[in-house]
């Protein structure tokens, strides 16, 4: 009888998911035609790239119209990020490699620092609003593991979300899925995505300053490269250590 009376809130949550990312791909679409419809068609398009050769040519294609059209070169990368976070597409580090062909290092980490987030968010508000029921159905072990790991940590639940991402256990888009179902607050869970990305973030959009050189999506993991993202993974994740040693139960009563 439960099934019965759940199977059309598992209905009208696949409609209403299926309504968003209709009108989210409609609206990608024309901006990426329009930009296509400047350049000569027959030589360059504009498009959401999905692999290693595909991004060197939207980057050229992007490069091509970014002097005179930043605006909507702008606009286009941000929908797209924010797009492929809102409905757990993977592709993301693709686009942190094109955000360091096109706006270099600095000004690259500083866009995508605060796209992850805002795409992750949209991806918890989906989930919250519209997916509860199906994800709280299908994601009952994820869910419980990622509660236990939460409860015992409750009093550090910010260094808990970054650690969760800094190591990640349990998917990023999973996380992004279950965490409005665990009561994470969005705040929380906003800060929490944009620190625990940082580190694998930079390194790929460090990565597309040297677009050129790059021959596989491997090559972003060198162990120049690695050493840089343990180092601010560490940076990140000390205080979490810290904080848990000093809030652990035993050090208390010694007290």
């Amino acid at each position: 009888i439960m099934a019965k009376e759940k199977t059309p809130l598992y209905m009208y949550s696949v409609l209403c998911l299926g309504g968003v990312f209709i009108t989210a791909v409609g609206l990608l679409y024309l901006q990426a035609s329009y930009l296509s419809s400047i350049l000569d068609a027959s030589k360059h398009s504009v498009y959401v790239p999905t692999s290693l050769e595909e991004l060197k040519e939207v980057a050229g294609s992007l490069g091509k119209l970014k002097d005179d059209h930043f605006g909507i070169v702008w606009v286009f990368f941000c929908s797209a990020y924010v797009f492929k976070q809102s409905f757990a597409i993977p592709g993301s580090a693709l686009l942190n490699v094109l955000a360091g062909a096109l706006f270099g290092t600095v000004k690259g980490v500083l866009l995508v620092s605060l796209l992850t987030p805002i795409g992750a968010s949209c991806c918890y508000l989906l989930s919250k609003f519209i997916l509860k029921d199906v994800v709280e159905h299908y994601f009952s072990e994820q869910l419980n593991l990622v509660q236990q790991k939460i409860s015992d940590e409750s009093k550090s639940l910010l260094l808990v979300m970054i650690s969760l991402r800094l190591v990640p256990a349990t998917p990023n888009w999973m996380l992004n899925i279950i965490a409005p179902i665990l009561a994470v607050p969005l705040p929380l869970f906003f800060i929490s995505v944009s620190l625990g990305l940082l580190p694998y973030n930079y390194i790929c959009i460090q990565a597309g300053t040297l677009l050129a050189e790059l021959n596989s999506m491997s090559d972003l993991i060198t162990m120049a490269t690695f050493m840089k993202l343990l180092s601010i993974s560490l940076l990140i994740a000390l205080p979490s250590y810290f904080v848990r040693r000093w809030t652990r139960p035993g050090r208390n009563m010694k007290h």
